[in-house]
């Protein structure tokens, strides 16, 4: 079984999702799959945006359209351990313009051809493809991270997580969410914006 999750590199707390999600799909194999959410795209035209995070989520933009361009040529694990290499330099190491792009490039064992298209606005259509299907998921513009259970058809925007849980509880975690998706009848659960 298969999950997908939908990121924008520049978001914190998509970071600590992601970190769940691959320690959690990895402990259960199940294949995780990457896709592109630009918060770029998604506020274009938002003036209550503030300055700082527009820029941050322009950074994204161009980190999402090197990745779909890695995945258009070395497949999904290489997009992975592109994001992997770029969120763990920008929310680790402080790179949130993500100036090292082709540091992280390296690092995943890409060559630079990928960072032509960081710049290039025709790499936004695999974004515009992915947003759409981020919102078929949720009939709402998504926020980032979306986590989908394509085999049931379903998503949810988060998981948002206060931090990395173990692997226990993530495991745990993640077959919980795989069971709401499988309930057709299950719609949306919130709690506090804070861990304990």
């Amino acid at each position: 079984m298969s999950l997908e999750l939908f990121v924008d590199p520049s978001c914190p707390f998509t970071w600590r999702t992601a970190q769940w999600a691959v320690a959690a799909s990895r402990a259960t194999g199940r294949e995780l799959v990457l896709r592109p959410l630009s918060l770029a795209i998604v506020n274009e035209g938002n003036a209550d945006v503030p300055a700082e995070y527009a820029e941050r989520h322009q950074a994204g933009r161009r980190v999402l359209r090197v990745l779909e361009r890695v995945r258009a040529t070395d497949g999904d694990a290489a997009a992975l351990g592109l994001y992997l290499a770029a969120g763990r330099r920008c929310h680790e190491e402080g790179d949130t313009r993500f100036a090292g792009l082709a540091d992280a490039l390296a690092e995943a064992g890409l060559g630079a051809a990928a960072l032509d298209a960081a710049d290039d606005p025709e790499a936004d259509k695999p974004l515009l493809v992915a947003l759409d299907e981020a919102r078929a998921l949720l009939d709402e513009a998504p926020g980032s991270p979306v986590l989908s259970f394509p085999a049931h058809g379903r998503g949810f925007w988060g998981p948002i997580l206060g931090a990395v849980p173990s692997e226990g509880d993530g495991v745990a975690m993640l077959e919980a969410l795989d069971g709401l998706a499988a309930v057709p009848a299950f719609a949306q659960v919130k709690g506090p914006a804070r861990s304990s």
